[in-house]
């Protein structure tokens, strides 16, 4: 199996490659994106023009329209609706292009980490009246670092937190604790070959396609599919509490009392904001994978047999990464 891995932050061109890899090599399209795997929220999360497209060059699309808003993911789901998506393809691929920036998504299908499913009940119950104080004393616990790659807003909110949480609670199953890798997902990628395409971006030219995506996500009706999402569902759902999303509801809501463009544009500025912070955290993601994935990855299950790397630019150039 050959896996071609297109990671990077938001914006920096990764579909747009991903698709003319999976034309060239005629592979299915796998996309490892949190936000990507809810139905009925495509704008927001760039998902429309993924499907689109994907539909247009009559690519196999998965990953993506998994679950209800209303269900938590983590990493162990993912795997699992994976791994279901995989049996269900009527030949088993030669190749495959994996394409996002959730790299808790990748990782747990290209290492076989150990993982339980974090979104359980239990969890829930033990950390659902939690203060804001609590949350965060528990996520120190798991990982000291985790609330510096958090905005301020994140880390006082609690809904964010307790996600954290879970995704955390997730990735330190032990190895005796962890529930087993389908053996499809093993089988694909058990010492396949991998070439890893890496940002080698600029920061201010990607603030910049930050900034406008963002902006046309409301001519495109994002405020629409939001107010759809809120007449089938609570606010509180994990789909609504995604990056931008909580914004927007925050915003419809003030739409009772006032309605302006400048209190939108407001609003989009700061989600923008939030977006540009986010590519912040996955291009410094992107980097571990420049460095010996077996001493970074100790608890890992497999490693593909061969690592390949590049670097692409947002114009779409690619290059071989120096070794």
């Amino acid at each position: 199996m050959t896996i071609y891995v297109v990671f990077g932050p938001t914006a920096s061109g990764k579909t747009k490659l991903a698709l003319s890899l999976a034309e060239r090599f005629h592979s299915p399209l796998l996309s490892i994106d949190s936000r990507k795997v809810y139905k009925g929220m495509d704008i927001g999360t760039n998902k429309l023009e993924l499907l689109v497209a994907a539909k247009e060059r009559e690519l196999t699309l998965l990953g993506v329209d998994l679950v209800s808003p209303a269900e938590t993911v983590s990493a162990y789901r993912f795997r699992e609706l994976v791994s279901e998506q995989l049996a269900a393809l009527d030949l088993i691929p030669e190749s495959l292009v994996i394409f996002g920036g959730t790299g808790l998504y990748l990782d747990s299908l290209l290492f076989g980490l150990p993982l339980g499913d974090a979104a359980n009940t239990e969890l829930r119950e033990e950390i659902s009246d939690m203060s804001v104080e609590q949350l965060q004393l528990k996520i120190s616990g798991l990982d000291d670092t985790a609330l510096q790659h958090m905005n301020d807003s994140d880390r006082k909110n609690p809904r964010r937190l307790q996600r954290v949480l879970e995704r955390l609670s997730d990735t330190k199953t032990t190895k005796q604790e962890a529930l087993p890798v389908p053996e499809n997902i093993r089988a694909l990628f058990a010492d396949a070959t991998a070439y890893f395409y890496l940002p080698a971006v600029n920061k201010s030219e990607l603030d910049e396609k930050i900034t406008k995506r963002v902006l046309r996500y409301a001519d495109e009706g994002w405020l629409a599919e939001v107010k759809t999402l809120l007449s089938e569902f609570s606010q509180d759902i994990p789909g609504l509490s995604i990056m931008g999303y909580t914004e927007v509801v925050k915003f419809l809501a003030l739409l009772e009392q006032e309605q302006t463009d400048a209190v939108l544009r407001e609003v989009l500025e700061k989600v923008a904001l939030i977006h540009r912070q986010y590519a912040k955290r996955q291009v410094t993601w992107s980097k571990r994978y420049l460095r010996d994935l077996p001493t970074l990855y100790k608890d890992a299950t497999y490693f593909p047999k061969s690592v390949q790397r590049l670097f692409y630019s947002l114009n779409g150039d690619v290059r071989a990464a120096e070794e």
